[in-house]
Formats: C-alpha cells, sequence, structure tokens
C-alpha cells in the first residue's frame, strides 16, 4: 500500500478517493506512523448479509413431521402475489436463514398446480433456477378446515375448492450446505393474500409472524386491486405484521422504522430493469 501523510490526504481527499474507486489502496500516516487505512469499499451480497441470522432446519422437516402448525410456528418467508418467482427461495434459502416459504397467489388452481410446479416449461424460474439441486420429496394437501380456518373471504371461489399445498424438498448429496438448506418447505395457497394474512398471521399465528415479507407493488393486480395501498406502509399487510427483514423493488415506499440492509440490490427475476432492495426493521 502506498503511503500518505494526513495532510496532504486531507488537502486531495477528491483526488484521493477517486483513485482508491480504481482500486488503490492507501496508509494514513501522522507523524510518519500509520493511523488508517484508506481502501476500495466492497459492500456485501444479499445472501452474504442474511448469513447472519442463519438457522438450523427444523426438527420436524428433517422428522417429516408434516403439519400446518408446525409450519407456521418456524421461520417463514412470506411472498403474497408470488405468481411463480422463485428468487425469495433462492435468496433466504442459501443463506439458510430460513427454510420455510409461503407462496400466497389467486392462481394457483388446485386441481393442476401440483402437476404445473414440476413442468419446467411451465415454471422455469421456480424450478429451473431456484430450486436447482433439490428434489421433490413428499407433498401434502391440506383443506382450510384441518386448521380450522372459517374466514369465507380467505377463498377464491373460481379456484372451486381451498388448496393449501405443501411441498417437501430435499438437498441432492452432489451439494453441501453452501448450496443452501438441507430441507426446505414451501407452501402454495391459492387464496386472496389480504384476507390470507390476516387471517393466518394476524389471528391463528399472531405470535409467529413472517421473517421476511416481499412486498411488491408491480404484482398488485386481481382482486387486490391494481393502485391500491396493499403493500405500503398503509396497507394491510403492514397494518397487520412487522417482518425483520423487507424485501421490495426500489420504487416501493419503505414501510416506517425500516432502513436499508448495508447490501447489495439484485434485480428482480420478474422485472429485470427493477432491482429488488433488502430493508431491515429498526431496532
Amino acid at each position: 500500500m502506498t503511503e500518505i501523510g494526513a495532510f496532504e490526504a486531507k488537502t486531495h481527499l477528491s483526488r484521493l478517493l477517486r483513485r482508491v474507486r480504481a482500486g488503490e489502496r492507501f496508509v494514513i500516516t501522522k507523524h510518519h506512523r500509520p493511523v488508517a487505512e484508506l481502501i476500495p469499499f466492497r459492500s456485501s451480497t444479499m445472501v452474504e448479509c442474511l448469513r447472519q441470522f442463519r438457522e438450523q432446519p427444523p426438527k420436524w422437516l428433517l422428522d417429516g413431521d408434516i403439519t400446518l402448525d408446525n409450519f407456521f410456528e418456524s421461520r417463514t418467508v412470506f411472498y403474497p402475489g408470488s405468481g411463480n418467482d422463485g428468487q425469495a427461495i433462492a435468496i433466504f434459502n442459501a443463506s439458510r436463514s430460513a427454510h420455510c416459504f409461503v407462496y400466497v397467489d389467486t392462481k394457483y388452481n388446485c386441481d393442476t398446480f401440483l402437476d404445473e410446479i414440476h413442468r419446467p416449461e411451465d415454471f422455469p424460474r421456480l424450478e429451473r433456477r431456484n430450486l436447482r439441486g433439490y428434489r421433490l420429496l413428499n407433498s401434502h394437501t391440506f383443506q382450510a378446515k384441518e386448521l380450522g380456518w372459517n374466514d369465507t373471504s380467505l377463498w377464491i371461489e373460481s379456484l372451486g375448492r381451498e388448496l393449501i399445498l405443501l411441498i417437501v424438498y430435499g438437498r441432492l448429496p452432489e451439494f453441501d450446505e453452501n448450496h443452501g438448506g438441507r430441507r426446505i418447505a414451501v407452501l402454495f395457497v391459492g387464496a386472496e393474500a389480504k384476507a390470507f394474512c390476516k387471517t393466518i398471521y394476524g389471528r391463528l399465528f399472531r405470535r409467529s409472524p413472517p421473517f421476511a415479507v416481499l412486498a411488491e407493488n408491480y404484482m398488485n393486480v386481481g382482486s387486490y386491486g391494481r393502485g391500491t395501498d396493499f403493500y405500503n406502509s398503509q396497507g394491510p399487510i403492514a397494518e397487520t405484521i412487522k417482518p425483520e427483514f423487507l424485501l421490495t423493488i426500489r420504487k416501493e415506499k419503505i414501510w416506517p422504522s425500516y432502513r436499508k440492509a448495508g447490501c447489495r440490490h439484485i434485480n428482480a427475476l420478474t422485472r429485470p430493469r427493477l432491482p429488488r432492495m433488502l430493508y431491515e426493521r429498526c431496532t
């Protein structure tokens, strides 16, 4: 590293910063003694940022004790209006900060969804890109009444009947823990996300709020109503839950008491020109 005196560094700081940005490193000295280093800033990736929150897979998931109660009492990532976007799984699974994912969308059809999700031509983002290195171990379908969900506004009439589909994936032996969790569980719900959030996270599992929420208004269509405040700081999700993290596109208005996490953005798979940002709850 090049040594430079404190007075000279102060006098030519702008020029010095340009050189640092280009990759140079400097040792700042005072009275010929090193006191500080001036090096290029390296922001962490989103996965690196979340690794400090990594957890072990839930015991019930390893033992195969698959129940909705066990699932929602675990750390979950909630994605309303998810479609087939598997990027949330890729981020939180690679960091092993969550093993359970909740995908809620009115498009999920109870009779065809399980077949569709395992045909790569229909769900290329979820299967090919973000569940690479995993295989389906088992799947479970549930009816709303099995958990006492009596709120009729939770379900979309066009589906014909309630859909709660829980799929468990296992990591292939040729991949190690750096690739992701040993097992992950994904819950697909064909329901209206606002009612789902209020019923599940707001009432039945109020003591187990989601670890993270994807709050992205460009998916605000269908029963949500285009142009509403569904995802913003005054919307029903923000009023119901306060997750540790928000993953959202840059243009969204961020909820109060949240700040940008110290990591780089990533481009959304569903909208490549819209960068996704990670925000953390202020303590």
